[in-house]
This record gives C-alpha cells, sequence and structure tokens, in this order.
C-alpha cells in the first residue's frame, strides 16, 4: 500500500497519514469488483450516509468517543469540555475549542486558514488541456472550476485563471469552518446530487468528487482580496452542513461560519486573478503533490503585489 504523505507546516515535518477505516477504503477503491458492486452502496448512497450521521447522534455512539481519541492522539486539552460531557460521537465530532488553541494571525494583509485541514493551493489556477502543470490531474482528468462552481457562467468567467485552495478535512479534525478575513458572506446555493467519498485515498481515482458532490456555493465580499468563491463540499457519512453565521452580515477574521456534522469533507476557497500571494512553502508542496497540514488561523496568504 502507497503512503500518504502529508508535510505538517506547524512541526516543519512530514508524516504519514492515519487513514479512518484505511483497509476498508483500500479494498472498496482497488479491488474492480468492490467498486463497482459495494462502493456505489457504502460510499455514495444519499441514505446510507444519512442513516450513518444518525447513528453517530445517538447516546450509544458516546463509547466509541474516548477510543477514537486515544487511537488519533487528540489534544484534548484544546476541547471547550470535558470528554465525559459529550452526548454522542456527533457531538465530540463537531466540538468547539477553547479561543486559545487556534490563535488567529490577525495581521492586516494575511489571509488565514479558515478551519483545520490538509491544503494544496494553485496560483493561477488554470484547467489543463494535456499539460500535466496545468491544473489538478488524477489519473488524467483535470478538475473542473466550472462544475465546482454549480455551472454558473457569471461566477466562472469572474473566478477562472484565479487562485484556489482546496482545504480537506480528516475525522479526526476540528470541523467547524471560519473566515479567512473581514468580509460579508453571500446566502449560499445548494447544488450536486452526489455522495462521494474525500478521503485521500478516494480522491487519488475520483478527483470530479469536489464538483459533483453536495456542496454550497457562498461568496465572500471582501475590502483586501475582492471577491472569493467559499465552497463548502459535503461528502459520505457527513449528514448535513450546518450555518451558525447569518448571511449578507459582515463577519471579522476568525469569526466561525458553520460546521460539518460527522464524516470529512473539503472546504474550497477561489481567488478572482490578481488577488492572493500564496505563501512559496505552500504551493512549492503542492507543485510535489504534498498536502500540507495547517491549522484554523494560521496564515497562507497575502495581497498580491
Amino acid at each position: 500500500m502507497d503512503n500518504i504523505q502529508i508535510f505538517d507546516r506547524k512541526k516543519s515535518s512530514y508524516h504519514n497519514e492515519q487513514v479512518m477505516g484505511e483497509n476498508a477504503l483500500r479494498f472498496l477503491y482497488d479491488q474492480g469488483w468492490a467498486r463497482r458492486l459495494l462502493l456505489p452502496l457504502f460510499t455514495r448512497s444519499k441514505w446510507t450516509s444519512a442513516l450513518f450521521g444518525w447513528l453517530q447522534k445517538t447516546k450509544r455512539s458516546k463509547r466509541k468517543v474516548g477510543k477514537f481519541i486515544d487511537q488519533f492522539q487528540i489534544n484534548s486539552n484544546e476541547f471547550r469540555k470535558p470528554i465525559d460531557e459529550f452526548t454522542s460521537f456527533n457531538d465530540f465530532f463537531i466540538r468547539q475549542l477553547k479561543e486559545e488553541a487556534r490563535p488567529i494571525d490577525l495581521g492586516s494583509a494575511r489571509l488565514v486558514m479558515p478551519t483545520d485541514g490538509r491544503i494544496l493551493t494553485f496560483q493561477p489556477f488554470i484547467e489543463g488541456e494535456g499539460n500535466e502543470e496545468e491544473g489538478i490531474f488524477v489519473k488524467g482528468e483535470v478538475f473542473s472550476l466550472f462544475e465546482l462552481l454549480g455551472e454558473d457562467p457569471t461566477l466562472y468567467e469572474k473566478y477562472r485563471g484565479g487562485a484556489l485552495m482546496i482545504c480537506r478535512l480528516a475525522p479526526i479534525d476540528y470541523h467547524r469552518f471560519h473566515f479567512p478575513c473581514d468580509g460579508m458572506l453571500t446566502e449560499p446555493r445548494l447544488v450536486g446530487k452526489q455522495y462521494f467519498s474525500v478521503n485521500p485515498i478516494a480522491l487519488t481515482k475520483n478527483i470530479h468528487a469536489l464538483s459533483r458532490n453536495k456542496r454550497f456555493i457562498s461568496e465572500l465580499k471582501t475590502d483586501q482580496y475582492g471577491d472569493m468563491a467559499y465552497v463548502v463540499v459535503g461528502a459520505t457519512n457527513v449528514s448535513s452542513v450546518v450555518w451558525t453565521a447569518e448571511f449578507n452580515k459582515r463577519y471579522k477574521k476568525g469569526d466561525e461560519a458553520g460546521y460539518f456534522q460527522f464524516g470529512g469533507s473539503t472546504v474550497v476557497l477561489v481567488f478572482e486573478p490578481g488577488r492572493v500571494e500564496f505563501d512559496r512553502d505552500i504551493l512549492s508542496h503542492t507543485e510535489q503533490r504534498i498536502e500540507v497540514l495547517e491549522q484554523l488561523g494560521q496564515g497562507i496568504a497575502t495581497l498580491q503585489s
């Protein structure tokens, strides 16, 4: 089995990612017959996803919390409430953290991470036509910005050739997403019907999951960075996205926007051309196809000069 290498920027070190249910996922995606017969049932079905999400909200699921924390070495000192006060696994999953656990880089010209996760950054983002340096390629397939933005020609023309960041959340992560800078969030539009998994094993087989899954598309109106598309992508076993911010209201950098219920998922930010300059070390890792592990509030970009 190939290991999935991640660069932890905070620790300045590389490690192999622990994937929840890795053996089962590799079986489903690597075995031809399993991919054809079982994969649609376990990772693409709306009803299977909803049922699994419901089970994580039951009182019985609370028993998994301690074991999960130990297995993945999650720092419980960051939690706002004690472990024994979680009422279910989902209650733990959508946990809030102490404010000091995720300090926000408040430098005036710094864009920050909107959540915890593993990121790839592209600047500019150009949908490829056979050149592997252009766009995101998986087994010869190109990620479609047009599809990601709900096949909206106005949005596509506005953001094509701009910068793009993909932030993939794993089940072990803090699952609330925030504002990467000051701005006003427009009311989101819900598009997509699929429930493909967005774990790293699945994405190496099907990059189109990001642009075809059920997702919310908003725009964040900012003074510094212009407009940016804020896309919140659901996935297998993510029973719902909950918005905690009000729409068409201004918020400060680091304020909470919403959270994912049980599962792993993705936040994608898309910027107009000429607006942002991602940090060089992050871009360099993307060029090597290595995701960079970041935490909410860490600076990742500045205004493009």
